[in-house]
């Protein structure tokens, strides 16, 4: 039997240890979660299969849901966020503006999931001009308006123009002939009985989605950011090893329906782990050659391209 004068220090120490041990259930060992500022994009929807399949823990990270590229971009130019989701031009921007970034993982490469629908099946050329077309045009869909007149050989002076913050579904109206917008939106307006005249594998590699940190957040918390990737890379080898499974998680993110999803990632190329690393730090450079083609482009400064990319911060397992 436990002598009598140990009893209360025993009950001392096991009241502390319940105590330690609430604690610890209530406040798990996360010090330092990566916050994220994302958007509804197909491949940004990754991290939230990686989350729903339990791949990734919910605790590494802060997840603010953003309306549009544009929340994402004030949320890391203010500070507000370590990292975000968003495409290389948009990076470029920011970088030009002064905002230290740097590209830490290639998402996915728009080939096909940025689109010009139409309410007639025209083809690219005369039959557009004088068409009211529009678009959001700081930011992809600039470069998506610019293409598209390229094909027709056509100048924005040839179409009426309509710049809008953000694309929605309810601004597929009578005011409009052409609508230029991305996934989910691009099905559910064809679902609607819109034509897809013009899409991103017209421009391959032009439209490449990224995910970006801040210097401060890849000095800080080096490790965080690498957990981030993981979760990126996790969500995409559930979308390889179990489509039917990643479908239907995917469906909820989306707001469309499970048989949807697989065509919208058909408009997606994935890079594997091995070959982001070489686009991110291998000697063949080969996103340095679409910084360059976007920042001629934007008609950025040289500088916006330098040292923009690293590999750093990739799992181990991809080097």
């Amino acid at each position: 039997m436990t002598p009598s004068i140990l009893k209360p220090a025993l009950y001392g120490l096991l009241g502390i240890l319940l105590v330690l041990g609430v604690v610890r259930a209530l406040f798990p060992d996360h010090p330092n979660p990566v916050r994220l500022s994302t958007h509804v994009w197909p491949g940004y929807e990754l991290l939230s299969l990686a989350l729903d399949a339990r791949l990734a823990d919910p605790s590494d990270f802060i997840i603010s849901r953003q309306e549009n590229a544009l929340g994402s971009m004030n949320a890391i130019r203010s500070g507000d966020v370590d990292a975000a989701t968003l495409t290389l031009d948009e990076v470029l921007s920011l970088r030009a503006e002064g905002v230290d970034l740097s590209v830490i993982h290639v998402i996915n490469v728009s080939h096909g999931a940025d689109a010009v629908v139409a309410r007639e099946a025209w083809t690219p050329g005369e039959d557009l001009r004088g068409k009211r077309i529009a678009v959001e045009d700081q930011q992809v869909g600039g470069l998506m308006l610019d293409s598209l007149l390229r094909a027709s050989n056509l100048s924005r002076s040839d179409v009426t123009i309509i710049s809008v913050d953000d694309v929605t579904i309810q601004q597929w109206n009578d005011n409009i002939d052409v609508l230029i917008t991305y996934e989910p939106i691009v099905s559910a307006l064809e679902q609607r009985g819109a034509h897809k005249i013009f899409d991103s594998a017209e421009i391959p590699f032009e439209i490449v989605d990224v995910l970006v940190a801040s210097k401060e957040a890849i000095e800080s918390n080096p490790d965080g950011l690498t957990k981030l990737v993981e979760g990126y890379l996790a969500g995409r080898a559930a979308w390889i090893n179990k489509p039917m499974d990643s479908q239907y998680r995917l469906a909820k993110h989306l707001s469309l329906h499970s048989e949807q999803i697989a065509p919208i990632f058909a408009g997606l190329l994935l890079p594997e782990a091995r070959y982001v690393a070489q686009l991110l730090g291998g000697s063949s450079s080969d996103m340095q050659g679409v910084c360059e083609l976007l920042r001629k482009r934007q008609e950025l400064p040289k500088a916006v391209c330098s040292d923009v990319f690293t590999a750093d911060l990739l799992p181990s397992l991809t080097l």
